[in-house]
Formats: C-alpha cells, structure tokens, sequence
C-alpha cells in the first residue's frame, strides 16, 4: 500500500496529530461506554448484558470490563468480503480526514 498523505513535514505532523487525537477520543469513548453500560446494570439490577460496539472497540472494551471484574465473552461476526475492511476504511477516511 502506497502512502498518499502528505509529504510536507508540518503537514504531516498535522495529519498525525490529527489521528492520535481521533484515537485518544476513541478510548475515551471506550472508556465511557463502559461507565454508561455498568451504571445502567447496576441502576436496573441486572447481572447480564449485551454491549454492541465496532470491532475497533473490542479490545479497549474487553479489558475494561475485565479490570472492573465482570466475565466477558466477545461475539464476532465473520466478515465474509475482504473489502469490508476497505469500506470501513474509505468512511473514516472520508468523515474523518481527506473527504471533508
């Protein structure tokens, strides 16, 4: 795959503290996500609950709620084209970058 970012150093810097801030967000959306889910358990006394979030999400989310000890068990759809991972890619990189 053939960068085709920016080759200006200071545009450059820009795009990379553009991304390091989109994932610093990201966790602190995990983060979030996490808090809300747990309080509305614990508001409506459930024990057992579902949490739906993209897979980029997984991760973060899983060690989250296993350092706050609850049990986890991850449910992962198959994808079955690869260009998924394209689509995905081409969205963010329009929302989020170059096709504003």
């Amino acid at each position: 795959m053939a960068w085709t970012g920016p080759s200006d150093p200071a545009a450059l810097d820009a795009a990379i503290g553009r991304a390091v801030q989109f994932y610093e967000v990201a966790k602190a959306r995990d983060v979030e996500m996490v808090r809300r889910a747990l309080a509305a358990m614990d508001t409506k006394g459930e024990r057992t609950a579902a949490l739906i979030a993209g897979g980029f999400h997984t991760d973060d989310i899983r060690e989250l709620l296993i350092a706050k000890g609850v049990a986890v068990a991850v449910i992962t759809p198959e994808a079955s084209d690869e260009d998924d991972h394209d689509r995905y890619s081409r969205i963010l990189k329009f929302k989020y970058g170059a096709g504003r």
